[in-house]
């Protein structure tokens, strides 16, 4: 099982100031291994990513770097002599820079995974909360999804096929979030972007789900098919529980 840790870079660069301190904190947590570098384009990493190269200079991929190489690299590595080793990946922001990383994590490819993600509100850092990653800066983790809501979640991603944005997969999503919000479960929009992710959602669906819970809980009614029965989330909490057993 992969480990998992993150910065944000403006906690990490704390306006200038904080980058040894923070790099510091970042290469005790990697170890003395050497560590594959990944970044969004290898082959203009020396010409047209400064950020990049200052990031890798401050934690120390100069002296210890295998590469660097491109995200979608990962997904190549599972059965190469990468395999295992621990991996600093800096700014990914593009939806499939960070499937490479799920994809990563998923096959156990790596044993250990830093990612520096560019700005707060990125995909990449809810990934990250998602999955339980150690925020470096702060020392904590975020909480882990509800059980619950990821078994709600699975139900929405066994939709995918059809698309979240319309038709049943839009039936299932909308009927689920609101069934779980009458029962008092957290019904914004991070929370159900986390526990979508646990659940193997794609990013490509993912931003309907938050879109309807955002608009749930905003207030809109949605014209949606009934789906579920009544008793769906007492369901789910049964087979939530069965399968942790």
């Amino acid at each position: 099982m992969t480990e998992i840790a993150y910065m944000i870079r403006e906690d990490w660069a704390q306006q200038g100031t904080g980058m040894e301190r923070n790099s510091a904190s970042i290469r005790k947590w990697l170890g003395n291994d050497r560590f594959a570098l990944f970044v969004l384009a290898a082959r203009a990493y020396l010409k047209d990513r400064p950020a990049d190269r200052e990031a890798a200079g401050f934690i120390g991929a100069s002296a210890q770097r295998v590469g660097p190489a491109n995200f979608s690299d990962l997904v190549a590595a599972r059965d190469t002599p990468l395999r295992g080793l621990t991996a600093v990946a800096l700014h990914p922001y593009r939806d499939e820079d960070v499937d490479a990383l799920r994809t990563s994590v998923a096959n156990g490819t790596l044993g250990r995974l830093f990612v520096m993600v560019w700005a707060p509100h990125e995909v990449a850092r809810m990934w990250l909360e998602a999955v339980g990653a150690v925020n470096l800066y702060t020392g904590s983790r975020h909480e882990a999804p509800d059980d619950v809501m990821v078994e709600a979640a699975r139900v929405m991603v066994s939709e995918e096929y059809n698309g979240l944005e319309s038709g049943h997969g839009k039936d299932a999503v909308v009927g689920l979030m609101r069934a779980f919000r009458a029962k008092g479960y957290p019904s914004d929009e991070k929370s159900w972007a986390r526990a979508f992710l646990v659940a193997g959602g794609s990013l490509r669906s993912l931003e309907s789900v938050r879109k309807f819970a955002a608009e749930i809980e905003g207030g809109t009614r949605h014209r949606v098919e009934p789906r579920f029965r009544e008793g769906i989330v007492d369901i789910l909490a049964k087979r939530a529980k069965d399968g942790a057993s």
